[in-house]
């Protein structure tokens, strides 16, 4: 079905709705109107097409006329650009284009009308249902092109499904020959710069971006993207592999330079060869940066046990074992109680064997109905076990400064159960981001 627009001077609505082409083009003027029957044709060849099957046209309306249809033909144009080439039509084809009066350049130099226009022009035909619109800008007259891009441009971060094809007449052989090139990749690379720029900031990525040649990319930065923001260091690791993969394959030269730098922070914030609590603590400090502050907390206070669980690991490994195969037999919660058994320890190291006891296994609790006299926990610690723990804890040898370390954890414990609820304390921002400067710098 033919795309009819209203002839109805003012109403720039289509009748019609269409699932086929539609091609919006800026007249231009080419020489003098006297000049249209003796001045010389060049040639015109598209990208896909051999030079040597190039066609002969006055000028590139005619050729997008031939190839998508004159009743496919979406003009924007000044009134001297209509009347020129009206003139070209009649004494080069035999047919008619529709020119709406709602696209009708009245002042150049007025630049807001003319993003209107435009505008106008491709809102008017994805409301119609065309759903392949082609933009050519070879003809325009002086800035009208650039105009034009610079617009295509800002509309293609908002909704990159609208434009399929943006056209220019490359010049090989002036006035003789010509190559139809394809635009719209360039508003993909500028979509991607983009992106890299505001993930480099954020680690988030507009989730509309559809951009055929990055879409893995676009892909490994959403899967980087929901790991750290979830704050699932597990899978954080693979996806990081895989974004700098995509980021390794990137060979536009517009895109090579922000690739490297993105690649090279990544890479220092996730050195996986460092240990747990050194990872935690990077990226703790780079969520901080970035304003993250409820996972900048979790993080910094994840480092903090790794640190203790690490310190109780290489001095009683076969204790940390031990924890290790009972808090697997139940996979749920299986990090949190192997965490929280040998913080308690820290915090409870000055109590009595039996406190000591009932405070670093009270995540093996076995439930009330299967609870009996001496027989309280799903499983049982030897007192030379007991007496292994209570020595690493209260050895300053072990621990550097270990009253300290107790008082930090409980300090950063305090400020994260206060801000993940709600912030109760009703803190600002800048204020909250302040002190947990401070407990990183303290940590560091």
């Amino acid at each position: 079905m033919p795309l009819n627009i209203v002839k109805k001077a003012n109403s720039p609505q289509i009748e019609e709705k269409n699932n086929k082409t539609a091609v919006i083009t800026i007249l231009g003027i080419q020489g003098q109107k006297e000049d249209i029957k003796t001045k010389g044709r060049a040639r015109y060849y598209f990208t896909s097409e051999s030079a040597d099957k190039s066609q002969e046209f006055f000028n590139t309306l005619l050729l997008l006329a031939d190839k998508f249809g004159a009743e496919n033909i979406v003009p924007i144009y000044t009134a001297e650009a209509r009347e020129f080439n009206e003139a070209v039509i009649a004494h080069y084809a035999n047919f008619q284009i529709n020119f709406n009066d709602s696209y009708k350049i009245v002042d150049e130099k007025n630049f807001e009308a003319l993003f209107e226009i435009f505008e106008r022009a491709i809102d008017d035909l994805v409301k119609s249902g065309v759903d392949r619109i082609v933009f050519d800008v070879t003809h325009g007259f002086r800035h009208l092109p650039l105009l034009a891009l610079v617009d295509l441009l800002i509309q293609n971060f908002s909704n990159v499904s609208q434009i399929d094809q943006i056209l220019f007449a490359k010049e090989i052989e002036k006035s003789k020959l010509y190559e139809i090139i394809d635009l719209r990749q360039y508003l993909d690379i500028a979509n991607i710069a983009f992106v890299i720029a505001a993930f480099s900031q954020n680690y988030t990525l507009a989730q509309h971006i559809r951009a055929k040649k990055f879409e893995s990319l676009v892909n490994a930065l959403n899967d980087f993207s929901n790991n750290i923001l979830s704050l699932n260091i597990a899978k954080l690791k693979s996806s990081h592999g895989e974004l700098i993969k995509e980021l390794d394959r990137i060979d536009d030269v517009a895109l090579i330079s922000r690739a490297k730098i993105l690649k090279e922070k990544l890479n220092k914030i996730c050195d996986w060869n460092d240990s747990k609590y050194i990872i935690r603590y990077k990226l703790a400090k780079d969520m901080l940066e970035k304003g993250y502050l409820l996972q900048s907390l979790v993080l910094l206070f994840e480092s903090v046990n790794s640190y203790i669980v690490g310190v109780f690991e290489e001095n009683i490994h076969d204790v940390y074992k031990k924890i290790l195969e009972e808090s697997s037999k139940n996979k749920k919660r299986k990090n949190y109680k192997i965490s929280n058994f040998f913080v308690q320890a820290l915090k409870s190291r000055k109590e009595k064997d039996d406190v000591f006891k009932k405070n670093i296994m009270k995540n093996f609790r076995k439930p009330n109905n299967e609870r009996k006299p001496n027989n309280e926990f799903e499983f049982e610690l030897k007192p030379s076990d007991i007496a292994k723990i209570k020595s690493v804890a209260n050895d300053k040898t072990k621990f550097k400064n270990v009253d300290e370390l107790a008082k930090y954890h409980e300090d950063l414990s305090n400020l994260r159960n206060d801000f993940a609820h709600g912030n109760i304390s009703e803190e600002e921002f800048s204020h909250i981001k302040q002190e947990i400067k401070k407990l990183l710098d303290r940590y560091h």
